[in-house]
């Protein structure tokens, strides 16, 4: 009897395994199925992903193109600059040479330039003292003429008798000699003294030509009828006469001597 029990029992024992069995093929089924699905799932992300990766590789590879083609143009444009600076450095120093060398021109021109300026004060200097020794040796030359003609008076002016006597008897035919012209005003200091009538005139104003008396400025003095000097004996009236012996006085000369002093 027990026998058909164990039997019930084992046929029992079969069935709830195989069942069991088939349960837990079904759920490793439905894991497999889920795992499939999420594997489906992840292979589509993957996929996307692949996909999205190949077009952000195709950008990047252009891109990548675009940086080459501008790092080509930074390197030509670099290679251009260094050659511009390679040819404005040798322009700084040619430039700087030839600054250096205007400077140098610059400071010799100056010194030129103040050599110049040193040298004209110094003949304007030269000029305004050889204007003002032009204009003392003009008039020592006046008073120089004033007296040579003043000695040229005295050695020309006839005695007292010769005045009288041709004061009473005037010649018809006589003319008066014509005046000494005036002193010059040339710069020449060592211009010979003006002659009187043809006659040269000897060492210390002596004159053996005609008579005439002369004033201090240069002027002819009066003269009588025959042409002989009429003799004055005003101090200041600036005529320089003979007196009655023929001489000029003595005060006349020495006032003609220190003018020239």
């Amino acid at each position: 009897v027990w026998l058909p029990r164990l039997q019930q029992q084992h046929n029992d024992t079969k069935v709830k395994t195989k069942e069991l069995e088939a349960k837990l093929a079904e759920a490793k089924m439905q894991q497999a199925q889920q795992l499939a699905a999420e594997a489906s799932e992840k292979a589509e992300v993957y996929e996307m992903r692949a996909k999205n990766l190949q077009a952000s590789e195709e950008g990047i590879k252009a891109q990548l193109a675009l940086y080459a083609d501008k790092f080509t143009a930074v390197q030509s444009s670099l290679e251009s600059s260094n050659d511009m600076f390679v040819q404005y450095r040798d322009k700084i120093n040619s430039m700087t040479k030839g600054i250096t060398k205007l400077e140098k021109e610059n400071a010799s021109l100056r010194r030129r330039c103040e050599m110049s300026e040193t040298r004209a004060t110094r003949l304007n200097e030269s000029q305004k003292n050889n204007g003002a020794e032009l204009v003392h040796l003009r008039a020592q030359k006046v008073k120089l003429e004033r007296l040579c003609r003043a000695l040229q008076a005295r050695t020309a002016s006839p005695s007292s008798e010769t005045v009288k006597s041709a004061d009473s008897k005037p010649s018809k035919n006589q003319q008066p000699p014509p005046p000494l012209p005036p002193p010059s005003s040339s710069p020449a200091a060592s211009e010979p003294p003006p002659q009187v009538g043809n006659a040269p005139l000897l060492q210390g104003g002596e004159s053996p030509g005609p008579r005439h008396g002369l004033s201090k400025d240069g002027a002819a003095a009066p003269q009588s009828a025959d042409g002989s000097a009429v003799p004055s004996s005003e101090k200041d009236g600036g005529i320089i006469a003979a007196d009655e012996g023929g001489a000029i006085p003595s005060n006349q000369v020495s006032s003609c001597l220190a003018e020239l002093d």
